[in-house]
């Protein structure tokens, strides 16, 4: 029987809480498990990034081309055109 694993990439360690005393039975281990999961991802959940808007993207495309603007001023150019038409909305 094949079996898949999968993981869930975590930027901080996922400590399962068990309450001390009597052993825990399996089912109380699972549902112990469970709580603490879900504790988690609530967390993970309320720490999401705001996904930028067309200005705010453009915008830092902008900063971004200024930073070439002396290297290699046509790709600087480019990019703040691309800036430009991304703002407004038109397919390339």
């Amino acid at each position: 029987m094949n079996t898949t694993r999968t993981t869930i990439p975590a930027a901080r360690s996922v400590r399962l809480v068990v309450p001390r005393g009597k052993p825990l039975r399996p089912a109380a281990a699972v549902r112990a498990a469970l709580e603490t999961l879900i504790d988690w991802a609530r967390h993970e959940e309320s720490a999401a990034v705001v996904p930028m808007t067309r200005v705010q993207e453009a915008s830092t495309a902008r900063e971004y081309a200024l930073k070439y603007a002396k290297t290699d001023p046509r790709f600087a150019a480019d990019l703040c055109a691309a800036a430009d038409r991304h703002e407004i909305g038109e397919k390339a």
